[in-house]
């Protein structure tokens, strides 16, 4: 086991217990901002978007668009792949439970507590009224349904996402902290070196992806161009494009990405979209 993943609910002290478990098992803390951080070094474009997916929301139409371009997603992907990479992560929040759910050797944990206990949670940390807790959580909890939805096609409280769901209405940060690392010794996992070469394969295909993606027009959103890459940095390009100038633009973009040592572009030109 090399890595853990937290997703949590507002309210469910889901950050703290996070903090705690990465402490105790001696491995680095990755909260979103660092995440956002590192991509908008990557990307100066890629700020907007996160700005909006770090308020959960999307205060206009046209900022759910920018976030939702296929470019981002991958971007964001290719970053988790690369933290993931690093190996002893606690990797907290943003879907990578998702973007990692395939790979080997991963702790996936939810952090969950009853809406009784969350408002309460929530109007002594704001200093609000019950009242007032409970319709912030409400909007909370419906702008993550709708982020995750919107992008990964995926419900966050869908159970099969997981190994571990923990409930912390009885538990506080430490004894639940102490719990995921009892979770995360005792799983019997299949990870080997080939996980490592794996993710940094994979972290490499969705930067050169990425740049695609934002040159290269989709026919859909779940049927943008896809990248994979092999060891020797050799990359193959898949899916389907608007024509074959966008084909050709592509298999030049790919090409052009440092370390990028071949393509294979197996595109189908669809018309009609």
């Amino acid at each position: 086991m090399f890595a853990v993943t937290v997703s949590r609910q507002t309210g469910s002290k889901g950050d703290e217990i996070a903090q705690l478990l990465a402490g105790k098992l001696d491995f680095q803390f990755i909260s979103e901002a660092e995440i956002h951080r590192l991509a908008e070094d990557c990307d100066s474009d890629y700020k907007d978007a996160c700005s909006a997916y770090e308020q959960e929301s999307f205060r206009s139409i046209i900022e759910r668009f920018s976030f939702d371009r296929p470019a981002y997603r991958s971007l964001f992907e290719g970053l988790n792949y690369e933290l993931a990479s690093r190996g002893k992560v606690v990797m907290l929040g943003r879907g990578m439970q998702i973007v990692l759910k395939d790979i080997p050797g991963i702790l996936h944990v939810r952090i969950v507590a009853p809406v009784d206990v969350k408002v309460k949670r929530i109007a002594e940390t704001k200093g609000i009224t019950e009242s007032d807790a409970l319709e912030f959580l409400q909007k909370q909890d419906s702008r993550r349904r709708h982020v995750f939805r919107s992008i990964y096609n995926y419900d966050p409280d869908d159970p099969m996402l997981y190994d571990l769901c923990l409930n912390t209405a009885y538990y506080n940060e430490e004894s639940a902290s102490e719990v995921l690392v009892t979770a995360f010794t005792g799983k019997d996992s299949q990870e080997s070196e080939g996980s490592f070469e794996e993710l940094k394969n994979l972290a490499f295909a969705k930067r050169v992806e990425s740049k695609v993606r934002k040159l290269v027009s989709s026919v859909s959103m779940y049927e943008a161009v896809q990248v994979s890459a092999d060891s020797g940095k050799e990359v193959t390009l898949k899916g389907f494009v608007r024509s074959q100038k966008d084909s050709q633009i592509a298999e030049k973009t790919a090409r052009e990405h440092e370390e990028v040592t071949g393509v294979h572009n197996k595109l189908s030109v669809v018309s009609g979209f």
